[in-house]
């Protein structure tokens, strides 16, 4: 059976900034319910200035919701906390309805032991107990994925188990004491059937492969980004495929989107090669066909004789 909220103790960090001989146990409970910060997280909700915002922020303190760390790296992991923590920004679900009161829904989620608002006031942030923390990321992905299916999308970075985040202040959270345990992944080590299509190519092959369709995306300024986490999948299925030399190509898929930001989009990247998504060159295929349509994908010159290499997936 998987501790509660009030029991179980995580990492905390007097500083974001302090060194790993200063990280202390504290239990979690204390840290989301605790008063400590209310006026400091007021003062940064109630600044205007970006930049002024962002200082006051590093000045509060951080803890890790993933557990016990020695140091803080996902190495230092000494003892998991069995709950994924899960970011809900506004700024990724602009079209969301009612998004401020989001978590007055979350009672609808049985899985969900907490939500309550983030740092900025802006967002939300929910805990999660997980059946078996080794498979932090694979349970990460499963709900991340539950949740677009809903029309809410997750900030993918908080798969990091080693992931900070700041304290913050809810006077009125949601929490479930019976918050019923996460237990499902998806098929094949978490394999969605966007990243198991196209999984039996080559390096090579797959390479002669995406050209064949970068082109043709170019040829005729198609998006095939979607939102905000399609187009971060995608990104990790370029990256993992290519590593440091899929940047470019990372630019030239997201271009066509009309919030394309060359800024943001080598940030994006830089973040997603710092960590190992369950993700391959697969995605940008699945997500490509299922833009073009099926018939047009396999029209372009090359494309059928690469993909009988491949089982077919029903997707």
């Amino acid at each position: 059976m998987a501790k509660s909220l009030f029991e179980v103790e995580v990492t905390f960090l007097p500083s974001a900034l302090c060194g790993n001989g200063e990280l202390r146990k504290e239990r979690l409970g204390r840290l989301l319910l605790s008063e400590r910060w209310r006026d400091d997280v007021k003062r940064l909700r109630a600044e205007a200035d970006p930049d002024k915002r962002a200082g006051l922020k590093k000045q509060l303190p951080a803890f890790i919701p993933a557990g016990v760390f020695t140091e803080r790296t996902a190495d230092g992991l000494q003892e998991h906390s069995g709950f994924i923590c899960i970011d809900i920004d506004a700024k990724d679900n602009a079209d969301v309805a009612d998004f401020d009161r989001l978590k007055e829904y979350m009672h609808q989620v049985p899985h969900v032991a907490y939500c309550g608002r983030s740092v900025g006031g802006k967002g939300f942030f929910c805990l999660i107990p997980i059946a078996d923390p080794a498979r932090h990321r694979d349970y990460f992905q499963a709900i991340g994925e539950d949740f677009e299916r809903c029309g809410i999308t997750v900030d993918w970075h908080c798969s990091d188990v080693g992931r900070l985040r700041f304290v913050s202040y809810d006077p009125a959270p949601y929490i479930n004491t019976g918050a019923k345990v996460y237990d499902y992944i998806s098929p094949e080590m978490g394999c969605s059937k966007a990243r198991m299509f196209g999984r039996e190519l080559t390096g090579s092959e797959a390479e002669a492969r995406f050209l064949f369709v970068l082109q043709w995306i170019e040829e005729h300024g198609m998006d095939i980004t979607g939102d905000y986490g399609q187009w971060f999948k995608i990104l990790c299925g370029i990256a993992s495929a290519f590593g440091e030399s899929g940047r470019d190509y990372a630019h030239r898929v997201s271009r066509y989107a009309d919030c394309y930001n060359y800024g943001e989009t080598e940030r994006q990247y830089s973040e997603i090669l710092k960590h190992k998504y369950k993700y391959t060159i697969g995605t940008f295929f699945y997500f490509a066909r299922k833009k073009m349509g099926a018939d047009l994908y396999y029209s372009i010159k090359g494309i059928h004789d690469f993909d009988k290499l491949v089982k077919e997936e029903k997707v």
